[in-house]
């Protein structure tokens, strides 16, 4: 047997604490709210280019961009061969499918002005038990996140987590946890979410 740790962060009090302003380094602004609820968004880098990227809620058809996403986020990190993440694209695909049919899953992808997909993320829904300061029975967390590499740095992760937060705070959720890579820790305090610990048994 063998103990490791893993190193989690999460929102706190998302009922009523606002973004932090040093998580607007991009200086997001909000161009048009089409009737389907996607937002269009023009970032401003610190190279002072500019881009327009339209974030929107991802649906079944989305699908093969969620799996591709996760199954990327996993070759970045070195996890995996490559049969154990073909064979982890087949189980995932059949998990996500089933959840954002139940309403356990939201997701959103994000896509540059030719309407390609660039990047993606997920809140899940996850079964938990109720606590004395929070009786909900679900702890939302947030999950395959990922920026195609010649779109990194230019906002596309943000405009990702500021939806999920955005849709936890509307639907009362009082906090949103994440398990966060070495890459990412840098984004997400800057949202200001904080590092918290839990244990985690090898058998």
């Amino acid at each position: 047997m063998r103990y490791t740790s893993s190193e989690k962060i999460y929102f706190p009090t998302l009922g009523t604490k606002s973004i932090p302003t040093r998580a607007r380094s991009h200086q997001n602004m909000l161009l048009t709210i089409p009737t389907n609820s996607a937002r269009v968004y023009e970032m401003k880098t610190a190279s002072k280019a500019r881009y327009r990227f339209r974030i929107r809620r991802a649906t079944s058809r989305d699908l093969r961009y969620l799996v591709h996403h996760r199954r990327a986020m996993w070759e970045d990190m070195g996890v995996g061969t490559e049969k154990e993440l073909d064979e982890g694209d087949r189980v995932y695909r059949g998990w996500a499918r089933a959840r954002m049919k139940s309403g356990e899953l939201v997701g959103w992808v994000v896509e540059n002005s030719e309407r390609e997909v660039v990047g993606g993320g997920i809140v899940w829904l996850r079964p938990a038990p109720p606590k004395p300061d929070n009786k909900a029975t679900v702890r939302p967390y947030l999950l395959s996140m990922y920026t195609e590499r010649d779109f990194r740095r230019m906002g596309v992760a943000s405009l990702i987590v500021k939806e999920a937060v955005k849709w936890c705070k509307q639907h009362g959720q009082p906090s949103l946890l994440l398990h966060a890579s070495k890459k990412g820790r840098e984004l997400y305090r800057k949202f200001g979410f904080k590092r918290t610990w839990e244990m985690k048994l090898g058998l």
